[in-house]
């Protein structure tokens, strides 16, 4: 197989960017549907962060082009801040209410910025096998 590793950071900044227009369509896409298999389908599975974040896909390269199969996301406090969003760890914490004053004291303190990683998705009509090739890949990449 033949892959690719595709790096977008902040698709908002780089909207009319070639790989921007091709891929983020796909990385929304392959994360519904990866959602929709393992969660009810009123699931929200894209969010403001996906504009804001930095993605991360392997992609397998096609006669028709990249195919996503596997993609996840990273946002900075710093990208929040910039745009205005609270901290995407806050936001996720956020059912969390006992932890809440715990980590905004955390981000008050902390030296440098923090990232969120999240939306980790792999393309469900794969094989095992191939999941784990994918897999395998994305993290010696």
């Amino acid at each position: 197989m033949n892959y690719q590793l595709v790096v977008i950071d902040r698709p908002i900044e780089n909207w009319n960017h070639p790989i921007v227009k091709e891929l983020f369509p796909k990385i929304i896409d392959l994360k519904k549907r990866c959602f929709h298999s393992h969660f009810e389908k009123d699931y929200v599975f894209a969010d403001t962060f996906d504009f804001l974040g930095t993605h991360v896909l392997i992609c397998e390269k096609t006669l028709q082009g990249l195919r996503p199969l596997l993609t996840y996301k990273m946002v900075t406090d710093d990208a929040a801040s910039f745009y205005h969003q609270n901290s995407p760890i806050l936001e996720c914490a956020s059912d969390f209410v006992v932890h809440q004053g715990v980590l905004e004291k955390w981000l008050e303190n902390k030296q440098g910025t923090s990232s969120y990683v999240s939306s980790f998705a792999v393309e469900p009509d794969l094989g095992a096998k191939k999941k784990y090739e994918v897999i395998k890949v994305a993290f010696e990449a």
